[in-house]
Order: C-alpha cells, then sequence, then structure tokens
C-alpha cells in the first residue's frame, strides 16, 4: 500500500526531493499536500478559498496592530534606560485647522452650504449687534426705536425747553417732499417747527392729505430735523414686537406699527398710563445724509409699511419756498396754518441719548413730545 501511494505521487508530479514536508507528516498528509499544490500552486497567486482570512486569523501571521512600531521602540529604549521621547507624537492642532480639515473631506455642495451659513450668522451679528448691544433698539446712525414690553413710568414730567428767537429761523439743510400730488395724496401745507430739546435747531413738517372722505384720518405726516449735537440719537420708545428692519432703495430704515394711546375710561380704569395700540397708527423712521425723517400715516388709509416705503423713496430735495407760499404777513401765515395741519393719533415718547454714553449703558433719559397729540 505505501509503495503505492508513494508510486502515486510520484506519478502526480511531486518530487520528494524537491519538496520537503515537515517530520511528522504521515504519507496520507504528504500525498494530500502535494494534490492541494497541484490544485492551487502559491507561485502562480492561486490560492485556496479563505486562504487570507485563515492566514490572518493565525496569530502569528496577522498584521501588527497600529502603534506596533512606537510601542516596540519605546519598550526597549525604556529597558536599555536610554533617553526617549513620548510614546505618541503629541499634534497641536487649532479649531480653525480642525474645521479646514473637515471642510477639505466634505463635498463641494456642503462646504458650500457650510460657508454661507457661517457668512449668514456673521452678517446677522453685524446688522443686529446694535439691538443685541442695547437688549431691545433697532438704531439707524442718529435715530430709531427703543422697545418696551409697557409705558415706562419713569417718564419725565415735561421736556426742557430751548430758547428760541421770536422768529423761528428756516433750517440749514435741504428740504425733501413727495412733489405737489404722491400717490391719493395732495401736498396741503409746509412749516417751519421750533427747535426741540433733541433736535439741532428748527425743524421741518410738511403734511399731505387724501381728499375727501376717508375711512382714516386722511393724513400723511413728515418731520424732518437733525439731532441735537450733544445727543448721540433720539429714538422713539415703542412696545416690543411692534418695529421692524427694512430698507428704503438701500437705506436702512424702521417701520413701527401702532403708537401708545390713552386707556378709555370703561377699559382698565385701575391702571393708569397709556397702552399701545397696534392697527391705525404708521411711521417710518429712515435717515439721509444726517437729516432724520419721520413718516407718519394711517394703516386705516392703506398706509401700511408697503405704502411708506414707496412714498420715502420719492423724497426729493425742493425750495424753502414751500414753507412761504403767500407773500403775507407771518402773523396771518401761522393762523392758517394752525388751520390747515392736523396732528397724527397717539402719543410719541422719546428716548434720548447722551453723546459718548453706550446704548447698553441706559444712561439715557425718556421724555414725551412736546405735544400730547404724538
Amino acid at each position: 500500500m505505501r509503495e503505492f501511494e508513494r508510486a502515486r505521487r510520484d506519478s502526480a508530479g511531486t518530487d520528494h526531493t524537491e519538496q520537503r514536508f515537515p517530520a511528522d507528516f504521515s504519507l496520507e498528509e504528504e500525498v494530500f499536500a502535494s494534490e492541494l499544490r497541484e490544485l492551487f500552486p502559491l507561485e502562480a497567486e492561486i490560492l485556496p478559498p479563505q486562504f487570507v482570512q485563515t492566514v490572518i486569523e493565525d496569530e502569528r501571521q496577522s498584521p501588527t496592530p497600529p502603534g506596533f512600531e512606537q510601542k516596540l521602540t519605546y519598550n526597549v529604549f525604556s529597558r536599555l534606560s536610554l533617553p526617549r521621547g513620548p510614546l505618541f507624537p503629541h499634534q497641536s492642532r487649532t479649531p480653525w485647522q480642525n474645521v479646514r480639515q473637515t471642510l477639505s473631506r466634505a463635498s463641494r455642495p456642503l462646504s458650500a452650504s457650510l460657508v454661507a451659513v457661517a457668512l449668514l450668522m456673521v452678517f446677522s451679528v453685524v446688522v443686529a449687534s446694535p439691538s443685541f448691544a442695547a437688549g431691545v433698539q433697532l438704531l439707524l446712525t442718529h435715530t430709531g426705536v427703543r422697545q418696551v414690553n409697557h409705558y415706562p413710568g419713569e417718564v419725565s414730567a415735561s421736556l426742557p425747553k430751548v430758547a428760541v428767537k421770536a422768529e423761528t429761523p428756516n433750517p440749514t439743510f435741504p428740504i425733501q417732499w413727495l412733489g405737489a400730488k404722491a400717490d391719493k395724496y395732495d401736498f396741503s401745507g409746509a412749516r417751519v417747527l421750533p427747535a426741540q430739546r433733541w433736535s439741532n435747531g428748527s425743524m421741518v413738517e410738511i403734511q399731505y392729505t387724501i381728499p375727501g372722505d376717508t375711512p382714516g384720518s386722511g393724513v400723511l405726516d413728515i418731520r424732518e430735523f437733525q439731532v441735537a449735537s450733544d445727543l448721540a440719537a433720539v429714538l422713539q420708545m415703542v412696545e416690543t414686537g411692534s418695529a421692524t428692519w427694512l430698507n428704503v432703495d438701500g437705506t436702512p430704515a424702521v417701520y413701527v406699527n401702532g403708537i401708545w394711546s390713552d386707556r378709555a375710561i370703561h377699559q382698565q380704569p385701575m391702571m393708569d398710563g397709556p397702552t399701545w395700540q397696534f392697527g391705525i397708527r404708521s411711521e417710518l423712521m429712515i435717515e439721509r445724509d444726517g437729516v432724520v425723517f419721520w413718516i407718519v400715516g394711517d394703516q386705516r388709509d392703506g398706509a401700511d409699511e408697503a405704502e411708506l416705503v414707496k412714498l420715502a423713496s420719492t423724497l426729493s430735495v425742493t425750495s424753502s419756498r414751500i414753507l412761504h407760499p403767500h407773500p403775507v404777513t407771518l402773523h396771518v401765515l401761522g393762523e392758517s396754518f394752525m388751520q390747515v395741519f392736523q396732528k397724527p393719533h397717539g402719543r410719541e415718547l422719546y428716548y434720548l441719548v447722551p453723546r459718548g454714553a453706550a446704548l447698553s449703558s441706559n444712561t439715557g433719559f425718556i421724555v414725551p413730545s412736546d405735544d400730547l397729540s404724538y
């Protein structure tokens, strides 16, 4: 039997002198190994099924784990008492390097989206920084609003007056108007107002009216002035949530929905102070070349946010002669204008910020308007 098996092995082309087997191999194991070599010659890179997995599962054949060389070097140097460095080199990376590496691995659409979000966050902080700094303020350059939850109780009893001459001089800034006719409004008149505590010199008031009967007051009122030199800003105090940011032909502006209004006798008679009334009065605040424009309309007549923005975009410089349209005495002129001008609905409340004071410092003082009909 052994001779037959050896003859079989020799007939299969296995040379016993060329192919050496372990000494403990039996003849059957040698024949089986020879047949495997014929079926799967390793020199031709023809491997048996699951060969690589079988070899890897062998602990002596498995690949070295990560850091094996560093650990081996560390142990050798330690046993020889030689100076050695850290087991693993420490690589200090800044947060920005980590973000940049993450972005480099991301796809282009994802990277573009992340960059857009970052830019939007930066833009939001830049635009809203005055509001964040003051808590509830929307600030243009020298005007804007300060939002409060209710009518404040520390309002000054009276607004300090500014000494003015008997004859109020014309303002030094260019006067702007909407033209003789603006949309459904007709020019009604213009006048010079005395200097206020919060204005730098005289103010200008221009008024337009809607001909005929209207659901509301039918009045569009425009006040133009420069802020007093000792003030950083004059803000109107409004109800929280009533003011919004917008722009007029690229110029930042603030829109206010509502005004402070006295309580009716039958409504909460035990509570003092005006309440905020939405839906009747509307106001647009805008500033151009150091001149502040407060444009007040009546929402019942259609003077909403879009209408005021549309009208403000048509403001243009005009001559100061519109302040004195007729060659009559100043006394008669004043009487005729007092009959023409109508006061917008509600009360205005101002927050005056001294020059040099931070908006977040709350160092300003609160005053009502001179005329309580505002």
